[in-house]
């Protein structure tokens, strides 16, 4: 539970931060205060706990096990696809939060943190992550097939 709460309070920082200089870097005018991100109007927007990423991580970590014992072969591989789960759930989480801000200016914030709007971008961006372990998966599962011959 501490760990967890730890992870958590981690992870809600790094998506803060990160979406805050993915804004900049597309031209987005905001302002982060703690886990707050405002933008030009005064229109707040908390990355909180849920919006953290964990549950992305302990899932894709799930999947990314699974993946590397049922289709690898080798240590090396499957240590390189579990290792790539962290960066996939980071990045997953990143778009979605940098979205959610993105929504936010065009459709308003409460249209933009709820409802369906919301909840899937969630899910297109969780899919996404699924993807990209697949292919990650799919890429190394050629390189063993490589070594093999």
């Amino acid at each position: 539970e501490e760990l967890h709460g730890l992870l958590v309070n981690w992870l809600q920082g790094w998506a803060s931060s990160a979406s805050v200089a993915g804004l900049y870097a597309l031209g987005v005018p905001v302002f982060l205060e703690g886990y707050v991100i405002e933008m030009v109007g005064g229109m707040r927007v908390e990355v909180a706990e849920a919006c953290s990423g964990a549950t992305s991580l302990y899932t894709l970590t799930a999947i990314g096990v699974l993946l590397a014992f049922m289709s690898l072969a080798r240590r090396r591989t499957r240590a390189l696809l579990v290792a790539l789960v962290f960066p996939v759930a980071m990045l997953g989480n990143l778009a979605r939060v940098v979205a959610t801000v993105l929504l936010c200016i065009q459709f308003g914030v409460a249209r933009a943190t709820s409802g369906v709007m919301h909840s899937a971008l969630g899910l297109l961006t969780y899919v996404v992550a699924v993807g990209l372990l697949l292919a990650a998966d799919a890429l190394l599962r050629r390189y063993e097939k490589r070594l093999a011959t």
